[in-house]
């Protein structure tokens, strides 16, 4: 009996302790930049949230990750009603590193017009884009999704266009039938991304697109939003990275080529470059 007591009474004192200790699960509307974000300490990922007062305006660009604690969370979510009822919102910028977007995360933002979804998105929720009246043209890049909200898309800009990739018409169509008419192919552009020519030490660099495996540069037919990653195994420093557009999506301009200083930081990974509003890190 005595020892019993002792046992529990340890028991006690050791839950006491962790629980004083413990970081919490959630740590919710924190603030970090220009947006406000709710963050998972088990798996160190954040979500966007909605302002506590006030709404969001302008062009809004969601990082792939912040920094809190001197912790690095990835942003994984848009919330739900994130963006709600923001009508001065102008633009958003979706991230490769998010997956969901919640229920009525842009509800009612009349101002927005057009929005990119980056293949990474596998769920959009209830209502995402109810009553945005002024957009018309959303591109998602997704092969399929997992979760297609009901009315997603009611209300907004007549003649609103959804552009998807060309082999996945039909599976969109099928999943959103009150939108069929609406969905039609996107060629989504892509690129090669090389070496500068006359770059040192050429051969000691290698990319890789994706979760994909590293190869020699040059990476051929990187779909735009893919996130890019390359890799130094010798002691230069590459002068530039080149990337060529090929293919012209109904949202962006005619063929490109650009040149783009990369300068290593401490982990001798390059700095990420944004190119036609989407990220491609080199």
């Amino acid at each position: 009996m005595i020892k019993q007591k002792i046992l529990t009474l340890l028991v006690l004192l050791m839950t006491a302790v962790t629980g004083a200790w413990a970081a919490p699960i959630v740590v919710e509307g924190v603030q970090i930049g220009d947006l406000y974000y709710n963050l998972k300490n088990d798996n160190k990922t954040a979500e966007v949230t909605s302002m506590p007062s006030g709404k969001y305006t302008g062009g809004i660009i969601i990082p792939e990750s912040v920094e809190y604690n001197s912790e690095t969370f990835t942003v994984t979510s848009i919330g739900e009603a994130a963006f709600a009822e923001c009508s001065g919102l102008t633009s958003v910028t979706i991230p490769n590193s998010v997956t969901s977007i919640g229920n009525a995360a842009f509800y009612s933002d009349s101002g927005l017009t057009s929005i990119t979804i980056p293949n990474s998105v596998t769920s959009i929720g209830n209502l995402a884009f109810r009553y945005c009246s002024g957009l018309e043209t959303v591109t998602i890049l997704a092969e399929s999704l997992e979760s297609y909200g009901t009315n997603a898309f009611q209300g907004t800009a007549e003649g609103l266009k959804i552009y998807v990739p060309a082999g996945s018409v039909d599976t969109y169509k099928a999943a959103w039938a009150d939108y069929a008419d609406q969905i039609e192919a996107i060629t989504v552009a892509t690129y090669t991304v090389s070496l500068k020519e006359g770059t040192d030490d050429a051969a000691k660099w290698q990319g890789k697109a994706g979760t994909g495996e590293y190869q020699a540069l040059p990476l051929e037919g990187v779909a735009a939003g893919t996130a890019v990653t390359v890799k130094y195994d010798g002691r230069k420093r590459v002068r530039s990275v080149k990337a060529v557009k090929k293919g012209n999506p109904p949202d962006h301009g005619g063929p490109d080529e650009r040149h783009h200083r990369c300068e290593l930081n401490e982990r001798r990974r390059c700095k990420t470059l944004r190119l036609h509003r989407r990220l491609l890190r080199v």
